[in-house]
């Protein structure tokens, strides 16, 4: 009797699991399980899941969401995809402003330098795009860059003019003062982070035009090469008006060199092709070209060599650049000379 009970206890149990599994199998079965793709930066992970929130569906897959991180969850049917995006941190150096740091989990250059309440300006100068996609820790340096037109007012000094008069006794001369000009001149002005970059003239216009200053020295009766014996046997296109001392009045500029002479025999001819006579001079041509018209005096002022032409080359000026042989008619006249200083007036 005893053992047909524990039967019957035993069978009683058996049907209340039974009942028991039946009835948890039947309230699970109203939460379907899907399969879910989540992706966090590289990594991308599959799991089959019934949440349906992205905390808890990241929290079975371990790998919870930070206290800044976002995730975007889409679920369709038995299938879902979950995005995470995970903060990062921008700093961002504006111009001379103290850099500033903020923290975001994706969106452009524009969009996050946009939380901050930065524009950017036509000609300012970033490392980033404003359309370059951020998703992870960076630094963005902007270079500030302002253009500034202003005005103002310059002076424009005269220029001085001197002109020879045969009409003025020699030793006298006139001046008519000169007038400064003013002109306005415009310019655009670079700054870059607040400093000065670089300034650029735009343009000039002359308010107040300058007046020359005007310098009429008297030749009348003064030395000439007309009047005045030299070596030289060239004869200029107008004599050539001398000072006191021998040099002349008009001339662009001066040269000290070392000179010797030369003399050639009969039916030879110059580097240029003309006959050698006196005042046909041997100069280096890289430094003196051919052609030039001159006024040469010895620095000792012991030989006025006269009106001379650069026409002819040799070993010694070439070697030499800064030497000159003169053209004499004699081998005696040649070894008078010897080598010695020369002043050379190069004219106008």
């Amino acid at each position: 009797m005893l053992k047909t009970g524990i039967i019957v206890i035993r069978c009683a149990v058996a049907c209340l699991l039974s009942a028991v599994t039946v009835f948890t199998i039947s309230a699970f079965s109203g939460k379907a399980s899907r399969s879910v793709t989540i992706t966090d930066g590289e990594t991308t992970k599959i799991i089959r899941t019934c949440f349906t929130t992205a905390e808890q569906i990241l929290t079975q897959a371990a790998m919870p969401l930070g206290a800044l991180d976002k995730a975007e969850l889409t679920l369709t049917g038995d299938s879902g995809c979950l995005k995470v995006n995970r903060a990062f941190t921008v700093l961002v150096n504006y111009g001379n402003e103290t850099p500033r740091q903020t923290t975001a989990t994706a969106g452009t250059v524009k969009d996050i330098l946009a939380t901050l309440n930065i524009q950017l300006g036509e000609h300012d100068i970033c490392n980033y795009k404003p359309s370059d996609l951020l998703t992870g820790d960076a630094y963005i340096d902007i270079v500030t860059v302002n253009y500034v037109t202003e005005r103002h007012e310059e002076t424009i000094p005269y220029t001085t003019k001197v002109e020879y008069s045969s009409e003025l006794e020699s030793g006298k001369q006139t001046t008519t003062a000169g007038q400064s000009g003013k002109k306005t001149v415009t310019v655009s002005k670079k700054y870059e982070n607040g400093a000065l970059k670089n300034t650029q003239v735009i343009s000039e216009q002359t308010t107040v035009a300058p007046t020359a200053q005007k310098t009429v020295i008297g030749t009348k009766g003064a030395k000439t090469s007309a009047n005045t014996a030299c070596i030289s046997t060239l004869t200029p296109a107008s004599p050539i008006a001398l000072n006191q001392n021998g040099v002349p009045l008009k001339y662009k500029k001066c040269l000290t060199f070392e000179g010797t002479a030369y003399t050639a025999s009969s039916g030879a001819r110059c580097s240029t092709g003309v006959k050698p006579q006196p005042g046909r001079i041997a100069v280096n041509p890289k430094v003196i070209p051919y052609g030039t018209k001159m006024y040469i005096v010895s620095a000792d002022g012991k030989y006025n060599y006269g009106y001379a032409i650069a026409s002819d080359t040799g070993g010694f000026a070439r070697k030499n650049p800064y030497a000159v042989d003169l053209y004499m008619s004699t081998e005696a006249a040649c070894r008078q000379f010897g080598r010695r200083n020369v002043k050379i007036y190069i004219l106008e």
